[in-house]
């Protein structure tokens, strides 16, 4: 086995001037008419004609190929021989097939080649050991090996170029495009160089095991013994068929087994974008399974210290971290088959509730006069992105620093509540504020009477509870100074004041002459 940079599936002879090797399309192309060839051309010219011609029956992208006119495939002959010549004409058809086999900045097809016979007459050689038929007969099982190597890379791919109808390749899955990671346990891919040896010993072996990995990423495994591996894609019951041939051709019966493949679950599962501590981890848990099997789930929440509660068996479950952190959370999700599947996230965005505080100036007051609220409130490691102010006479206010005015006396507990940013509420912090009655009193009204003459005032206040106190001034001629009402000696001209004082020192005056 040669290295070279343009190694890959046969497609295509030339007769007695060049090989030509391509994708090939699994079922024949239908039928294309070749623009007619000039009678009148040269040897490289017609080659150059089969070349195109050749390629628009049977290479695999060949509906993309466009008219013999358009492409006009004698233009390629501007290099030094003819074979660089062939191989430009080669890589501009591949050009074609993009994404096929074409890829941005190469030099070369990915998988089609051409080279010329030095004797102009080409021969092949047949392996005996890993020969096989058209129709699956013979030593191996039925794989035709394709290697694709790099110009500037050690590494290259190894792949199943082509497999045989009928052949034990055929029957356990395998199919062409395939790549071929392990011959026998043995890996190859990663430096041609140095794995070549290696590579032709392998293949020249009388048993062989070879792992591939399937388009779909799947892996399957693949032997020229007596047992294989083969990796279901799809669940469901399936029949597994045994014929086995003889030496001298002789087919035994048919061995059968049913194999039921189970379905894996996806496992899947949702956390809130943040948690204010110390409130739990609510998860919920999104799991399904294609088969429709009842699932059942274990969690580990990535919380060694919580002791038990560290796992659970429930659908959704919550979980209390007792500090932040960064926790890692397993689901596994099991079917009703026992297949089951595992996932992980990692949960760190744990908050603090906010501290809620304030002051209020003044806490004790008569009413009519303002009060003046000052938040203290602060959020550890977020900010605050609101408050709520309650102040306990039936309104409230969204305000940083409000301000209010009671309209009436009592004793009224005050209330904030803060959000942060990720919405974590804090505690209610409170204050008690003391609202008095302010006084309100009409001394009564004025009079003129003789000197001497008793009057009985009729002075009236606003408190019916007696915790008001009342002073007249001057106290001449009052039988009672202290009291609302009392009578008075007229003995000369005079203005009379009433000073109420209620509770809180809140008062109020007036007067009479």
């Amino acid at each position: 086995m040669k290295r070279s940079t343009r190694q890959y599936l046969m497609l295509i002879t030339l007769i007695s001037i060049s090989v030509i090797s391509a994708c090939k399309k699994s079922e024949p192309a239908p039928a294309v008419t070749p623009t007619p060839t000039p009678v009148a051309a040269t040897r490289d010219e017609l080659t150059k004609d089969s070349i195109f011609l050749y390629a628009k029956e049977i290479y695999y992208w060949n509906d993309k190929l466009p008219t013999y006119a358009v492409f006009n495939p004698r233009q390629y002959g501007t290099l030094s021989t003819d074979l660089l010549n062939y191989e430009k004409e080669l890589f501009e058809i591949s050009k074609y097939s993009n994404p096929g086999e074409y890829k941005a900045n190469a030099t070369a097809p990915k998988f089609s080649y051409i080279f010329d016979k030095s004797n102009k007459n080409p021969t092949a050689y047949v392996n005996p050991v890993s020969s096989v038929d058209l129709e699956g007969n013979g030593n191996d099982i039925g794989i035709r090996f394709a290697i694709f190597t790099y110009s500037n890379d050690p590494g290259f791919m190894f792949f199943i170029g082509g497999v045989y109808p009928g052949s034990p390749a055929e029957t356990a899955g395998a199919t062409r495009g395939d790549l071929i990671t392990k011959i026998n346990g043995k890996s190859f891919g990663a430096n041609y160089d140095a794995e070549y040896n290696d590579l032709n010993v392998a293949l020249a072996a009388n048993t062989m095991a070879i792992e591939v990995k399937k388009a779909n990423g799947n892996t399957a495994t693949y032997t020229n013994g007596n047992s294989f591996n083969y990796l279901y894609t799809a669940f469901g019951t399936y029949q597994v068929k045994l014929v086995t041939v003889s030496a001298n051709g002789c087919e035994s019966d048919t061995a059968r087994q049913t194999i039921v493949v189970g379905t894996v679950p996806v496992a899947s599962f949702t956390m809130p974008s943040s948690v204010c501590m110390p409130d739990g981890v609510s998860f919920t848990n999104n799991s399904t399974v294609a088969d429709g099997s009842t699932l059942t789930y274990a969690w580990n929440f990535g919380d060694p210290a919580s002791g038990a509660n560290n796992s659970s068996s429930a659908t959704s479950p919550t979980h209390v971290y007792a500090t932040a952190g960064s926790y890692t959370i397993t689901l596994r999700a099991t079917g009703g088959n026992g297949c089951f599947k595992d996932t992980v996230q990692v949960f760190d965005q744990f908050f603090d509730k906010p501290l809620a505080a304030f002051t209020v100036t003044p806490k004790e007051l008569c009413q009519g006069a303002d009060n003046v609220f000052n938040d203290l409130s602060t959020a550890p490691n977020s900010t605050i992105s609101s408050r709520l102010w309650i102040f306990g006479d039936g309104s409230i206010s969204t305000a940083t620093n409000p301000t209010k005015r009671y309209s009436s006396p009592g004793i009224y507990e005050v209330k904030l509540v803060v959000t942060n940013a990720q919405g974590c509420v804090s505690d209610t912090a409170k204050e008690s504020i003391t609202v008095h009655l302010r006084p309100v009193i009409d001394a009564g009204p004025s009079f003129i009477v003789a000197q001497g003459s008793v009057i009985q005032l009729q002075a009236t206040g606003n408190d019916n509870t007696g915790n008001t106190s009342y002073l007249w001034s001057p106290a001449t001629g009052l039988s009672s100074p202290s009291s609302l009402t009392p009578q008075l000696t007229a003995v000369a001209d005079q203005d009379y004041t009433l000073t109420a004082t209620g509770s809180g020192n809140c008062t109020a005056t007036d007067f009479i002459t």
